[in-house]
């Protein structure tokens, strides 16, 4: 199993959400505040040591008024082999 929280994409992925922050003029506190959590989740989030799901994405590009898009990512829909609908994202590659 890759482990793609130190891909370079996922790199990329990281340095376009601090970029956004940046572009919306926030600090990493200001953000922490905002999504009820610590600073240093912020940036533990920036450098890629703590993994984003959709939905925590979803925050952070809501408060930094930018679409999922800008991340690069792709949401993808797809069944399990149990039949329920799950959402996933990628950063530009497939998901199987």
């Amino acid at each position: 199993m890759v482990d793609t929280i130190r891909t370079k994409e996922y790199g990329d992925f990281v340095g376009k959400l601090r970029k956004a922050r940046l572009e919306a003029g926030l600090r990493q506190i200001d953000v922490a505040k905002k999504l009820k959590r610590t600073q240093s989740y912020v940036s533990r989030v920036e450098v890629g040591e703590q993994r984003l799901d959709i939905l925590e994405l979803k925050k952070f590009a809501s408060l930094y008024k930018k679409d999922t898009g800008f991340y690069n990512v792709k949401l993808k829909q797809y069944e399990n082999t149990f039949g329920y609908w799950h959402t996933s994202y990628t950063n530009g590659c497939n998901v199987s």
